[in-house]
């Protein structure tokens, strides 16, 4: 009884798992700054990558590095969630031969438009304002 309680969970195990991957990296030679959750942003985008037989060949994949170098962001903040819908199509596909798994990905950040204009740097030789002491 125990082998088989083992065997079980085992199979489950291997029914429920994936070997698919979204690599959340920056473009090559681009400096980009990491946005923490609570950050605004201009730019989001959603999308769904595919895999089949457990993941093991994308057949419809795109990185989230390459939506930052098409949208030209320099903040960003990248991630992968998983969603109902993607297990019940990972359910449904696994009752058949097929064996799809999706991935939700979302990717938002601001492009260098979206950003605050930077203050303009100090005149050489200017004398900084002083405030009047306090009465």
């Amino acid at each position: 009884m125990r082998q088989l309680r083992l065997i079980s969970l085992i199979g489950t195990l291997i029914f429920l798992s994936g070997c698919f991957q979204t690599k959340l990296h920056a473009p090559l030679g681009r400096q980009i700054r990491l946005l923490s959750q609570d950050e605004p942003v201009k730019f989001r985008t959603e999308y769904k990558n595919w895999y089949v037989l457990y993941g093991f060949v994308p057949i419809w994949t795109t990185q989230p590095e390459d939506i930052i170098r098409k949208e030209n962001l320099v903040e960003v903040r990248a991630r992968t969630q998983d969603t109902v819908s993607d297990a019940i199509i990972t359910t449904v596909s696994m009752l058949l031969p097929i064996m799809i798994f999706p991935q939700h990905v979302i990717v938002e950040g601001n492009r260098p438009s979206d950003l605050p204009p930077k203050p303009a740097p100090a005149r050489e030789g200017a004398v900084p304002q002083r405030l009047p002491p306090a009465p």
